[in-house]
């Protein structure tokens, strides 16, 4: 079971939900457009088995920390409100409540783990908490390129962290050419990190969707767990 702390950022007050004892690592897991809900807090719940404690901030606390069903057809479309609280809720908001949930909480060694709108995220904690985040994971990442300071690839070259970019095969969220300049991004010196396409459709990781692939899933629990063992030490 988890329980829901209440981290004080410049906005407001974030709940953040913890699996798990607090220990010394800790890997931060970043929501996608619909919010929290029980998908992810089963995702948090595997992640918490492997020794560390897992976190879920609600993103949205700015708006009331709504939840989305997500559609589940192909060719469906996120309900209005998640796609606008998705595109108002920028990396600079999340690297600030990041900021503060670091702050609060006594870990050592953190992990940041992004699906979907999570990975931008992921990304740009990575970058912001050079020194405190050693493995950095997103996964079929959507809307990674912008015109902006905190685009991915002008962040990830500051990233010390090791790096996964797990791209969906034919992703509108994350196009041919946004995977380009993000494996060039990874190439530049002095960063760690490799990306991998798998023919899987964006969203696979969640087991009740209709997009769920078991083996693309099942590769990511794998190079996480390997992620975290080599980087995440007390």
């Amino acid at each position: 079971m988890a329980e829901t702390v209440m981290i004080d950022t410049p906005d407001g007050v974030m709940p953040v939900e913890r699996f798990g004892a607090p220990g010394p690592t800790g890997i931060l897991v970043y929501m996608d457009g619909f919010g929290l809900r029980d998908e992810l807090r089963d995702i948090c719940l595997r992640h918490s088995e492997t020794g560390h404690t897992a976190y879920l901030p609600n993103l949205y606390y700015r708006h009331g920390g709504p939840s989305f069903d997500p559609p589940n057809a192909p060719g469906s479309t996120p309900p209005e409100q998640a796609q606008r609280l998705n595109r108002a809720t920028s990396v600079e908001m999340s690297v600030s409540d990041t900021s503060a949930l670091m702050q609060a909480e006594a870990v050592n060694a953190w992990a940041t783990i992004g699906y979907c709108m999570g990975g931008r995220h992921a990304i740009a904690a990575a970058a912001a908490h050079s020194d405190a985040v050693k493995a950095c994971l997103s996964i079929h990442g959507g809307q990674m390129i912008w015109d902006g300071a905190w685009s991915c690839e002008r962040v990830i070259p500051q990233v010390r962290a090791e790096l996964f970019l797990a791209f969906a095969k034919d992703d509108p969220s994350c196009p041919e050419p946004d995977k380009v300049r993000l494996r060039k991004a990874l190439a530049a010196p002095g960063v760690n990190g490799e990306t991998r396409e798998y023919d899987a459709a964006h969203g696979w990781s969640f087991p009740q969707r209709h997009c769920h692939d078991a083996a693309a899933s099942e590769d990511i629990w794998r190079v996480a767990g390997e992620m975290f063992a080599r980087n995440l030490v007390p």
